[in-house]
C-alpha cells in the first residue's frame, strides 16, 4: 500500500514537471517568436506632386535587373513581393530591390532602392518618394510612344530596353548633385532652363534658338546651315 501512494507521488510530481516545462516553452514561444518575427523593415511608396496614385501600377522585386536589360520579362524573373493590406511592403532580407511603376500617359520607370541590416533589425520605415512623372508628348521623351517628327521606321528600330527608364539608388545619386561642386555655375542650356516633363528633352527648335541667341551676341561666333531633312528643317 505504501508503495501504492509512493508510486502515486512520483507519477504526480512527473506530471507537474511536465506541465511545468510545457508551460516555459509555451512563454519561450509566445514571448521571443513574435519579437524574431516583427524584425522586418517596412516599405512605403509615395506620390510625386503630379503623379495620381490610382493611375500607376507598381510591382516592388527583390533583386534588380542589369541596365541593359530592364524589361518586363526581366522584371518578372525576380521575386514579386505581394504588399500588406495599407500598401506598405514588409521586407525581411537586407539587399537591393527595384519597383516598377508605369500608367497611361507616365514614365515607365524601374528605380533601385536599398534596404539595410539596420532598416531590419531596428523595424525602419523607408518612405520612397515614386520616381515618375506625366509625359509632356510635346518633344522626344524615353516611353512615348507617340513621338513627332520622326522617321516612319523609328518605332521599329525600338525595342523592349526603349520602354523603361532604369533609375539607380538614392545613394548613389547623392554623388552627382552639383551643389557639393566648388565654384559650380548652374548650366544655361534649354535642358536645364526651360520648364520641361520629368525626362523630356531639347528639341531641335530650343537648341536652335539658343545657338541664334548666343550668335547674336558674340561678334566671333557664326551659325551655318549645311544642310535640311524633311524632319529637321
Amino acid at each position: 500500500m505504501m508503495f501504492f501512494n509512493m508510486k502515486n507521488r512520483l507519477h504526480s510530481l512527473k506530471s507537474i514537471y511536465i506541465a511545468m516545462l510545457a508551460s516555459a516553452v509555451l512563454s519561450v514561444s509566445i514571448f521571443v517568436f513574435p519579437s524574431l518575427a516583427l524584425a522586418n523593415a517596412r516599405v512605403t511608396i509615395v506620390p510625386s506632386n503630379d503623379v495620381v496614385m490610382s493611375d500607376v501600377h507598381i510591382d516592388v522585386y527583390k533583386g534588380f535587373p542589369t541596365s541593359s536589360s530592364i524589361t518586363e520579362t526581366a522584371l518578372n524573373r525576380l521575386v514579386k513581393i505581394t504588399p500588406s493590406g495599407d500598401g506598405s511592403y514588409e521586407i525581411s532580407e537586407k539587399g537591393t530591390y527595384c519597383y516598377y511603376v508605369r500608367g497611361e500617359g507616365y514614365y515607365s520607370v524601374c528605380k533601385l532602392f536599398n534596404v539595410t541590416e539596420e532598416d531590419i533589425n531596428e523595424s525602419k520605415t523607408k518612405e520612397l518618394l515614386l520616381a515618375t512623372g506625366k509625359i509632356a508628348g510635346t518633344g522626344f521623351e524615353p516611353c512615348n510612344p507617340n513621338l513627332p517628327n520622326v522617321p516612319g521606321n523609328y518605332l521599329d528600330i525600338l525595342d523592349d530596353r526603349d520602354k523603361i527608364l532604369g533609375v539607380w539608388t538614392d545613394e548613389i545619386l547623392e554623388h552627382f548633385k552639383p551643389d557639393i561642386l566648388k565654384g559650380y555655375q548652374p548650366f544655361r542650356t534649354p535642358a536645364f532652363t526651360k520648364k520641361k516633363a520629368l525626362h523630356e528633352l531639347s528639341s531641335q527648335t530650343d537648341m536652335m534658338e539658343f545657338i541664334d541667341e548666343l550668335a547674336s551676341t558674340n561678334a566671333n561666333m557664326y551659325v551655318f546651315i549645311l544642310g535640311k531633312t524633311e524632319f529637321y528643317q
